[in-house]
């Protein structure tokens, strides 16, 4: 999955693509179901009971989440339709938004930024990949993502990282140190 992201362009235009949050570290079914009454701003987090049993029941709110959290209650209150739900069906305002619709505007963002393929659960993936390349430890990705696995489960599904980060990390290795580095 990490070579659908080999090209920070194209992710990078990913990431802003405002209809489904690659920063939530959810799966999709928790994130569908998400109410604004969960989105706590002053706190930052928002409130989100994970599936599979999972720890921490909340997602940080990030400034590039907040972002995009604060445009979508624009577009929101902006409209004739009032819905609880962050992702409300077009048809049902009650109801959550279809899993296919989500996979269906994802393949067409893909489309358009010049990317193959991917799932929603490759966001999942992307976020585990941008916090290990961020130096975020496995233990904290694993609490980050609600994973009760722990980091075991994170090194053994979502162990890559993308070349550049190794090309990167390998070039601070040195093997010769100045005298005063020796201790």
């Amino acid at each position: 999955m990490t070579s659908v992201f080999q090209t920070g362009v194209a992710v990078s235009n990913l990431a802003q693509v405002d209809f489904f949050p690659i920063d939530w570290n959810l799966r999709i079914g928790e994130a569908l179901v998400r109410r604004w009454h969960e989105v706590k701003f002053s706190e930052g987090i928002l409130d989100a009971k994970r599936s599979k049993r999972g720890i921490f029941p909340w997602v940080i709110i990030t400034d590039e989440l907040k972002e995009l959290l604060v445009a979508m209650q624009q577009r929101r209150d902006a409209s004739e339709v009032k819905s609880e739900l962050l992702f409300p069906s077009p048809f049902e305002p009650t109801i959550p938004r279809d899993q296919s619709a989500i996979r269906s505007r994802l393949a067409t963002a893909c489309v358009a930024v010049g990317i193959p393929h991917v799932a929603p659960h490759g966001l999942r993936s992307f976020f585990v990949t941008s916090a290990r390349e961020s130096g975020v430890t496995d233990a904290e990705i694993a609490m980050l993502i609600g994973d009760k696995s722990g980091p075991a489960l994170i090194a053994s599904t979502y162990g890559d990282v993308r070349p550049e980060h190794l090309v990167r990390q390998a070039q601070r290795i040195r093997f010769r140190h100045e005298p005063s580095e020796i201790s």
